[in-house]
């Protein structure tokens, strides 16, 4: 027997209730991301500070959080933070 995902859209992701946990989707499928490490969050924010700091000072646009989900394509959706 052949088990079929259920797609799922960028809108019903949006749409779904706060269960403490972080959600991509990668072509319609439901994907729940494991957490990051404390190293990986501590060299993030030490990036993140510097780049984004350049970027207003140089004018060059915005910079993002990392729970920040970008639709990278349609039908099926995905939306990857």
């Amino acid at each position: 027997m052949t088990t079929v995902a259920q797609l799922i859209t960028a809108d019903a992701l949006l749409q779904m209730p706060d269960d403490g946990f972080r959600y991509e989707l990668v072509q319609g499928e439901l994907r729940r991301m494991s957490p990051a490490s404390y190293r990986h969050g501590k060299i993030i924010i030490n990036i993140t500070l510097s780049l984004a700091q350049h970027v207003r000072d140089q004018q060059l646009g915005d910079v993002y959080t990392a729970e920040t989900g970008f639709k990278l394509a349609t039908d099926p959706d995905t939306v990857r933070a």
